[in-house]
């Protein structure tokens, strides 16, 4: 059964690159309807699913829908492990820029920061935020970043 999951899962993330969102939305819905019936809501494959489907829906620009979704994933990653909450807070922020939605973009970054996301690199590499480079907020978020690195050392 996960195995299945996770096939759909990556060829719906696969199509959702390739701007095949029509198709994409299909599988990640399969995908997470399974994974939420099968894992749970807290299980990393079943928010996976879900934060791909909100990504996926971003971009076809169906904000209430993916909105709606990364709520979702935000409330479930907070009784989640690990780096659940970093994660969701993330990814939430990528759809919000994605939308257009720059000052609530960046309030998820600082919030992923809190909870421990420290990737510069995915920061300053990721397509999903592009539109945040230019906002000298979003650099403060990456300074930020360095110096709790550098204080580590």
């Amino acid at each position: 059964m996960v195995s299945n999951i996770l096939k759909r899962l990556v060829v719906g993330i696969t199509l959702g690159k390739a701007h095949k969102l029509e198709e994409s939305e299909k599988l990640l819905r399969a995908s997470l309807e399974t994974s939420m019936r099968t894992l749970g809501p807290t299980a990393a494959i079943t928010r996976n699913a879900m934060a791909s489907l909100a990504s996926t829906l971003a971009y076809a620009k169906q904000e209430e829908d993916s909105i709606a979704l990364f709520e979702k994933l935000i409330g479930y990653a907070e009784s989640a492990e690990g780096t659940a909450r970093s994660d969701a807070h993330y990814q939430y922020a990528t759809g919000l820029a994605v939308l257009g939605h720059k000052q609530v973009a960046l309030d998820h970054l600082r919030k992923a920061i809190q909870f421990g996301f420290a990737n510069v690199s995915e920061l300053t590499s990721d397509e999903d935020l592009k539109s945040l480079h230019d906002d000298p907020r979003f650099q403060m978020l990456i300074n930020e970043i360095r110096e709790r690195q550098a204080a580590k050392q």
